[in-house]
């Protein structure tokens, strides 16, 4: 049994186990780097009277929320942990 909390999902996506993902799925060279480029330097603007009004923070895990773009990338990521499931243990059933 594999329970996945779907409230967390897009900043527990390890970067890079997903670019290796992209890379076994035959996803490569432009595309590849394009696809890295978008998720390898997360930044957020901190909007707080406390900070300067161009104060960013690093995310250094995960995948953005706002993005379009994570729910496919966190789509693939998945499937192929269902896909590692199926061939770690053949003899269960997968629905």
């Amino acid at each position: 049994m594999a329970f996945v909390d779907y409230s967390t999902a897009y900043p527990s996506v390890h970067r890079d186990g997903l670019s290796s993902t992209l890379l076994k799925k035959d996803i490569r060279g432009y595309m590849w780097y394009h696809l890295r480029a978008r998720f390898d330097k997360i930044k957020l603007l901190v909007l707080h009277p406390g900070f300067s009004a161009r104060h960013t923070v690093d995310i250094l895990r995960g995948l953005p929320e706002e993005s379009r773009l994570s729910m496919n990338l966190f789509g693939i990521f998945v499937a192929d942990l269902v896909h590692e499931l199926r061939a770690k243990f053949p003899q269960r059933l997968f629905n």
